[in-house]
């Protein structure tokens, strides 16, 4: 998808709970909940009639639903473009797992019956976390 698609639900200690309409009314919730910082897609942009509400459609992962980028009292910015978020890498990274892996065999079995063999020789694997901030 395009950058401009994607936006982010700011850290302001504020979780948004989706509305299965373009609306703010709580009447409307779906109980799909984003939690602060989380970055989405939106499939389709909706403006209020007032112009003081943008809607969010999204459909991710079985979710979906519509978010709004202003708080529907304060109108301060709850969601903004993701290509506004300036982010940050540490310096620092660590890593959790190193391994250098002869063989891996997985079997799959179903009530005692062998389904599928999956069977990956000489590989290595790393697992390292990268520490991010955004303003």
């Amino acid at each position: 998808g395009e950058e401009k698609d994607y936006y982010m639900l700011l850290n302001k200690g504020l979780r948004m709970n989706l509305r299965s309409e373009p609306t703010v009314s709580s009447d409307f919730k779906t109980g799909w909940i984003l939690e602060p910082g989380t970055i989405f897609k939106a499939l389709e942009r909706k403006e209020s009639e007032d112009r003081q509400q943008t809607f969010l459609k999204i459909e991710s992962d079985g979710i979906t639903g519509w978010a709004f980028m202003n708080h529907p009292r304060h109108k301060t910015a709850l969601v903004v473009p993701f290509s506004a978020v300036k982010v940050h890498r540490a310096d620092y990274t660590k890593v959790y797992v190193h391994a250098q892996l002869e063989e891996v065999r997985v079997d799959l079995f179903w009530k005692q019956r062998a389904l599928a063999r999956m069977c990956m020789s000489e590989g290595r694997a790393e697992l390292t976390n990268y520490k991010f901030s955004y303003d």
